[in-house]
């Protein structure tokens, strides 16, 4: 189990599937399915946050890992997740995704619009 800070739970949000990743989004640069790793506080703030997408050398799927220095305490509180991606190497988002679950990470992904959903 993650040893995040007492006030933090391990949650995940996937990108591609929230609402307000649109269409024109997803064809802009060089974007790629992924998600975001979150240490998320109760308040509703984040301790840190680091993102995994899909990525590859030419035809070799692979996964890839960004993240900022404020995010480097993951790397301690959450080493099952880094020895699962090590040990397993997921290609892809969902198989990263069923890591998570294994660890017991919650899916915060906001799939529908909020506002649209009041104004109905």
């Amino acid at each position: 189990m993650p040893s995040l800070d007492a006030d933090c739970r391990l949650t995940y949000t996937i990108s591609h599937e929230a609402w307000y990743f649109t269409a024109a989004a997803a064809l802009s640069g060089d974007e790629q399915p992924h998600l975001n790793v979150h240490s998320s506080a109760e308040d509703g703030g984040v301790a840190w946050e680091f993102r995994i997408r899909e990525g590859g050398l030419k035809s070799i799927p692979s996964t890839q890992i960004v993240m900022f220095d404020d995010a480097y305490a993951a790397l301690t509180q959450v080493p099952e997740l880094f020895a699962a991606l090590a040990a397993e190497r997921p290609r892809d988002v969902a198989a990263v995704i069923a890591i998570l679950d294994r660890l017991g990470a919650q899916d915060i992904t906001e799939r529908t619009d909020p506002v649209a959903k009041a104004t109905r």
